[in-house]
């Protein structure tokens, strides 16, 4: 290996490690805005730190745990979703009960930006871009605005597994190497633990599309080979999630069968109407509850971006390229009734 290609793999490092330092230092912010909180929105927050403290208190691993009711209860895995749960213990047993969880939420955060940063650097090959879009992403009120709404932690954290299962999964396709197909499995399997209607929602159907449509090392589609990975992929997802996916069945089951129709529609109407009027205002509580230089520098090396773009020779149609790809991993509107 000569000296210049040690230092194109230098320089390669140097920009990764850059743009990770930028979407952290664009995430603190945030951090700073969620744990300066006087009150927290949100009474699915307080619901969260309930069954965490229970689970401090009782632990137990699955089925075996059990959630008490004075002298009576039921296993803690026909009811909540215990899986975030486990991961806050550390944070609430030293940084105590509410701190702790807000902590937590404030890591899944990160670990999303990063995550973001990682798969947008994989698919437009271009560091500056990446960052941009992943602090763009992260401060997006359809990303946060599922702590704020419920503040239910489970939906908001399991958010944390879309770009980190994509960019496993674009790292099979461009690279066909079986331990990037395997970790993506396991990603989407953690997000079926994590919460499974966030999983059914937005993970299944955007991991689908990439499955079928995302072509392999140098173009190729090949078919047989395509439906072979993709049941592999998923067959890796059903047995990590199987302890939460069949509370999963019989909970639907029992939605099929005994919710009349007129009452899910009665429901489903007045629910809209309030999410409506509440994510109206969530763009502005984050503009003026944080530090609005962010919003200054995020427009201005936007535009620096484009003005490079235009000026370079042949970037243009790299950049539409670019956003091709990219298009469906613009950020979706949270479902608003998650626990």
């Amino acid at each position: 290996m000569d000296y210049k290609e040690i230092l194109k793999r230098f320089l390669s490092v140097g920009l990764l490690v850059a743009g990770l330092v930028i979407v952290v230092v664009g995430w603190h912010p945030l951090y700073r805005w969620y744990l300066g909180m006087e009150y927290l929105p949100g009474v699915d927050f307080y619901v969260s730190a309930t069954h965490a403290r229970q689970l401090l208190d009782h632990f137990n691993l699955p089925p075996l745990v059990w959630k008490y009711y004075w002298y009576s209860g039921y296993p803690f895995s026909q009811g909540y979703l215990i899986f975030h749960f486990y991961l806050m213990l550390p944070f609430v047993k030293f940084l105590g009960l509410v701190r702790g969880v807000q902590i937590y939420a404030m890591a899944s955060l990160l670990l999303f930006s990063l995550a973001c940063y990682l798969l947008f650097s994989r698919v437009s090959k271009n560091r500056l871009f990446a960052a941009l879009l992943a602090l763009a992403t992260t401060y997006s009120a359809s990303l946060y605005g599922a702590l704020l709404w419920a503040g239910g932690i489970p939906s908001f954290a399991t958010q944390t597994f879309l770009p980190l299962t994509l960019f496993l999964l674009i790292g099979y396709f461009q690279k066909e190497e079986r331990h990037w197909l395997y970790l993506a499995g396991l990603s989407l399997g953690f997000s079926v633990l994590g919460h499974p209607r966030v999983f059914l929602i937005h993970l299944f159907l955007i991991s689908l599309f990439y499955v079928v449509f995302y072509p392999y090392q140098k173009g190729k589609f090949l078919l047989i080979r395509r439906i072979k990975d993709g049941f592999l992929f998923y067959l890796i997802t059903f047995f990590v999630g199987l302890i939460q996916i069949y509370p999963l069945l019989i909970s639907t089951l029992k939605v099929l069968f005994v919710v009349t129709k007129q009452t899910v529609s009665a429901v489903a109407l007045g629910g809209e109407t309030a999410v409506r009027g509440v994510f109206s205002s969530h763009p502005q509580m984050i503009i003026v509850g944080t530090n609005q230089f962010i919003f200054i520098a995020l427009a201005f090396l936007a535009v620096l971006f484009g003005l490079r773009i235009i000026l370079i020779q042949g970037r243009k149609k790299a950049l539409v390229g670019a956003f091709g790809r990219l298009y469906c991993l613009k950020p979706r509107a949270p479902s608003q009734h998650y626990y």
